[in-house]
């Protein structure tokens, strides 16, 4: 896969993603620098590759990657939150379990990690158990969900 073969050359940490149908989201540790570089690598590639399949040429994304610092804790525990609700926050789902192109399903323990996902380090950050974990994360997920989403379910 193609962001597993950036992250690895890159030194990403790779802690949550959402693929959506006009968008994607990433949360990434990165090493100093390299965000640039990977970026371009991970979306040059795959407009490379869908132009081949396709027969299109040139731009496929029309903006520059957006990247936003994360700077506390809370800020990273409310971001991944916010990546695992985006299908249910865009009224494509009305569960996060139920979008399969994110790592919620991952987090909490449906599904296995794909390798690019840093899932050990992710769960470290919300219990001392991977259990513990992954049922602190669906609470945190679901308390979050209650308010963007419908109350059905």
């Amino acid at each position: 896969m193609r962001l597993e073969k950036v992250a690895k050359r890159h030194g990403w940490l790779v802690y949550g993603y959402c693929l959506m149908d006009n968008h994607a989201h990433f949360l990434v540790q990165i090493a100093d620098g390299g965000l640039s570089e990977g970026m371009q690598e991970l979306l040059g590639g795959y407009t490379r590759w869908w132009n081949r399949e396709h027969g299109h040429v040139g731009h496929l994304f029309r903006n520059r990657f957006k990247d936003v610092p994360v700077k506390s804790q809370d800020q990273l525990l409310v971001t991944l939150r916010y990546i695992d609700l985006n299908p249910v926050a865009a009224r494509m789902k009305f569960r996060p379990e139920q979008w399969p192109w994110s790592s919620y399903r991952a987090h909490i323990g449906l599904s296995h990690p794909p390798r690019f996902l840093a899932n050990a380090e992710f769960l470290k950050l919300w219990g001392s158990t991977p259990d513990q974990a992954r049922a602190a994360y669906a609470r945190f997920v679901d308390q979050g969900r209650l308010s963007v989403s419908d109350t059905e379910g």
